[in-house]
Formats: C-alpha cells, structure tokens, sequence
C-alpha cells in the first residue's frame, strides 16, 4: 500500500470529517466515524477526485466506505 496516498487520504478524511488524524486508521468507516454521513460521503468522493485527479464511477463510489478501499482504489486508478 503506498503510504504517501494513505497519507494524504487519511489527512483529507481527518479535515473533511473534522476529527483527529490519529482516529483515521486504514479500516476507519462510516460506522467509526460519526460525522461520516450521506452528504459527507459526496464531499469526500469531490474530494478525492480533486486530490488525486481522477474520477470515481456511480459503482465505484458507492464502494469506497473505508481508507483501505479508498486507497487501493486509488492505487489501481494512477497505476501505482
């Protein structure tokens, strides 16, 4: 897993979600983090793919409920 992607998405998730960097793990989710609700969950999705330059599917979107799927999807998307 790359750490710098790991890195920054779970900085991103600390600031969008407004909670401490160090309760953003790579299995934190919506059921661990409280303020990660619907509309949370769109900005976050806006987000990424601000960050990282890409853009998710409907599908993929939908999938992405925790750091380490975030990440590795990220991964496969930049071919890293």
């Amino acid at each position: 897993m790359d750490q710098t992607i790991l890195d920054r998405v779970r900085n991103l998730i600390s600031n969008l979600m407004r909670v401490p960097l160090e309760e953003v793990t790579i299995s934190s989710s919506p059921s661990t983090i409280t303020t990660w609700d619907s509309l949370q969950h769109l900005n976050l999705i806006l987000s990424l793919e601000e960050t990282f330059g890409l853009q998710f599917s409907p599908e993929e979107t939908i999938e992405l409920l925790n750091v380490e799927t975030i990440v590795l999807l990220i991964e496969e998307k930049k071919g890293a």
